[in-house]
Parts: C-alpha cells; structure tokens; sequence
C-alpha cells in the first residue's frame, strides 16, 4: 500500500507541470505543398504581458506527436501571429519551423529553428540558422535574408545560401543615412573563408 502510494505522489509531481502548461497559440500548416496539414501548439506558462513558451506539440495527420520543448522563448503578448513561422528555410522542398527567441526594443528579431527530417519524419533543431536575425525566405533566389537595424541611421542586410544543411553568408549591405534623409550603401561579397570584399560604394538620395 505504501509503495503504491509513493507511486502516485512521484506520478503526481511529474505530472502537475505538463497540467499546468497552458496554450499560447496554436496553428495548422502544411510541410509540404500538397500535403495533409500538421497542427503545432505553443505551450508554457502566461505571465502579465507575456508568455513563457517552452514546448512546441507537433501532431501529424497521421497522429504521430513529437514534443519540441529545447528552448525557452518569451513572447509578448499580442505576438501569436508572427511567434512561430512554418515554412522551408533550407529550400528542401520541405517546410521548417522558427519561434521566436523574444521580441526585442529594436528590429533585429531572434529565432530557434527546427528543420524537417523527411526520412523520420521529425522536426531537428538547427543552431546554425540562428545566426540569421529577422529571417525573410526569398524562395526565388533560394536565400534567407537578414535585414538588422544597427542604429538609427545604419542598417544591414545579409543574404544567406543554404550549403551542407547550414547558412551561409553570400554577400551583405550597409547603409548609412545623413539628416537630410540620403544615404550611402556599400556593397560585400563574402568568400568561402568568411572574407568580405567591398565591391561597390553607392550614394543614394532622400527619394531612394
């Protein structure tokens, strides 16, 4: 009887955590074009103002789940539309998934990312897009690109290559912006080693 009883008090104690995680958003989306949707719900603890996301539930149309849950994001509130994102960064043909790390003062806006093994069929977190602030998928181009705010009058763009599973920074603009509202842009390529080469300097008017 004892032993059956220490049983539920430890059962109870693991479990009380997964009862209490409540539901910050939750969406459906496709991984691939023409396939059936996935469902993805944001769990953690809410807060005044904010949500302490720490799991991400992923059901298959299939049924199969897979809990995400390597990560601790803080969401403002009011940010479920753009908090988490599925769509294919390393233009696989399959979609991906980023939630945000947390919504800071500036523009440059951080994420987590997970990339879509189709062979097991699963969701596998990948630090290396990390790196990639802001990200926009130009699916054209097959680029992520990167659009940060330095300061008020400075701002750069990096354009990323997916290569081995991983970003790879391609080339990059700055630009600087004088009072009268016209700018100077520079131009970068960046080499395999990571060795940036100015190609081109332009000056640009308030209009631009």
């Amino acid at each position: 009887m004892k032993n059956n009883l220490l049983k539920l008090v430890v059962f109870s104690f693991f479990l009380q955590p997964l009862l209490a995680q409540e539901l910050f958003t939750e969406i459906q989306a496709r991984v691939t074009t023409d396939g059936p949707p996935y469902t993805f719900r944001v769990l953690g603890d809410k807060d005044t103002g904010s949500f302490a996301a720490y799991g991400i539930h992923v059901i298959a149309p299939d049924g199969k789940e897979q809990m995400l849950d390597q990560f601790d994001s803080l969401l403002p509130e009011g940010s479920e539309p753009d908090a988490l994102i599925v769509e294919d960064v390393n233009f696989d043909g399959y979609n991906d998934l980023r939630i945000m790390k947390y919504l800071p003062g500036g523009a440059n806006v951080p994420y987590y990312f997970w990339v879509y093994n189709p062979t097991q069929r699963i969701f596998e977190g990948n630090e290396a897009f990390e790196v990639v602030v802001s990200p926009t998928v130009d699916t054209s181009n097959k680029e992520l690109i990167s659009r940060q705010r330095v300061s008020a009058a400075e701002y750069h763009t990096e354009y990323y290559k997916t290569e081995s599973g991983k970003p790879v920074l391609v080339r990059r603009e700055e630009r600087v912006f004088s009072p009268d509202g016209s700018s100077v842009m520079k131009l970068f390529t960046v080499g395999a080693d990571g060795t940036e080469a100015l190609t081109e300097t332009k000056k640009l008017g308030p209009e631009s």
